[in-house]
Formats: C-alpha cells, sequence, structure tokens
C-alpha cells in the first residue's frame, strides 16, 4: 500500500462512506490536503500517524474528530509565520463548511483538539505519575507526538522539517525556543497520555528528545 492509499482509504471511508461528504467536495479536500503534505515532503510522517490512526481507531469514540484533528494540524501557513495550527483550524472550518459539517459537533471537537495542540499540548494525565488518559483527546496527543519515537534517521528528517517550518527565525532563536519546548517535554511525567503508548514509545522519545536538545548547545 503507498503512503497516499493510507491517507485516501481512512478519508474515504470516514469523509465519504460513515460522514456522506458530496463526491465532488470529497475529492477536492483529499487532492488539497495530499497536496498541502507533499509540498512539504511530509506525507511520509502522515502516514506514519495515521497507520497509529487505524490500530487504535476502535478505541476512539468519534473517530472522525482524532482523524480530521491529525489531518488539519498539519495543514499548516505559507509562508510559514508560527501560527500554523491557527492556519489548521481556519482550513478545517472551511472544509467543514464545503462539506455541510458546519453544524455537527464534530467541528467543535475537532477545534479543541487543535486548540489543545496550540495550547498545553498535555493533559492532566501527561502531568500525573502513574495517570494513563483513554479519551480521544489522549489518543490524538499521543499520536502527534509519535514523531519523537521514530528511528533516529527519520528523527533527524523530523528535526530538518521543523527547523524549515521555523525559517523566520534567526539560528540563535530557533535553538532557544526549540530548547525550551523540547526541555518542557522532560520535565513532565509522561510525554503520553495512553497505556499502549506510553509502554511502547516513553523511553525511545525521551532519548531522541534528548539526542536533539545535544544538538541545539
Amino acid at each position: 500500500m503507498s503512503e497516499e492509499d493510507v491517507l485516501g482509504d481512512i478519508w474515504a471511508s470516514i469523509v465519504s462512506q460513515d460522514l456522506g461528504v458530496e463526491g465532488e467536495i470529497s475529492e477536492k479536500w483529499l487532492s488539497e490536503v495530499r497536496s498541502a503534505y507533499e509540498s512539504r515532503n511530509e506525507v511520509g510522517p502522515l502516514s506514519a500517524k495515521l497507520k497509529h490512526f487505524q490500530t487504535n481507531q476502535p478505541k476512539l469514540k468519534q473517530p472522525p474528530v482524532v482523524f480530521f484533528a491529525l489531518i488539519f494540524v498539519g495543514v499548516k501557513s505559507e509562508p510559514a509565520s508560527g501560527d500554523n495550527v491557527e492556519a489548521g483550524v481556519d482550513k478545517f472550518k472551511e472544509f467543514a463548511q464545503q462539506a455541510n459539517l458546519d453544524q455537527d459537533t464534530i467541528v467543535q471537537e475537532v477545534v479543541e483538539l487543535l486548540q489543545l495542540a496550540a495550547t498545553t499540548n498535555s493533559t492532566e494525565e501527561h502531568k500525573t505519575e502513574g495517570a494513563y488518559g483513554e479519551e480521544d483527546q489522549h489518543y490524538f496527543l499521543d499520536i502527534n507526538f509519535s514523531i519523537f519515537a521514530s528511528d533516529w534517521e527519520k528523527y533527524e528528517e523530523f528535526m530538518e522539517r521543523t527547523r524549515h517550518e521555523f525559517g523566520f527565525l534567526n539560528d540563535d532563536q530557533y535553538k532557544n525556543l526549540r530548547r525550551k519546548i523540547l526541555q518542557s517535554f522532560l520535565q513532565i511525567p509522561n510525554i503520553f497520555a495512553t497505556k499502549e503508548f506510553r509502554s511502547e514509545y516513553e523511553q525511545v522519545a525521551r532519548e531522541n528528545i534528548a539526542k536533539e536538545i545535544e544538538t541545539l548547545s
């Protein structure tokens, strides 16, 4: 299965079949989402996230909400300005209106997840030793953070993409900001909230983050 097919298969199942979005609108937005990720060479990382989504979909209360949040959290402003999550919120609302989802509770819940990613990026379960989460917000954040547990070659590519995303900052500004963000992950008890992700990925994520911090010195 190609990387694009992971997105296409889930999109067809949720957008076209489950939500009944009209074919032309569905295809238009699928094409736009693909183009957005292809333009930044991020189809592979998106595909990896969506495979985690597929694995954990039976545990989700609202799979469409988590799916849309995972997609649109990565739809970024061009040129990069630091308001990328807000750009994702605006683009999702545009999609929802055209797809006649604008009155659906799905919209509010997706926006709440996107805003969570833009603000604290954590829940009480992330901050509490021994606590686990099993709500959709926990799976959304854990899937979104799964990139931190990549093998080092993919993690280095992630580092390069992140630096490019913050191209509006000079090197000193970027290193200071990035170091502060990464150190905040290491200071909380849990990077991952769900039991599945924490047991599988917590240690390697911490090792990768510590290694990246070393590159910023």
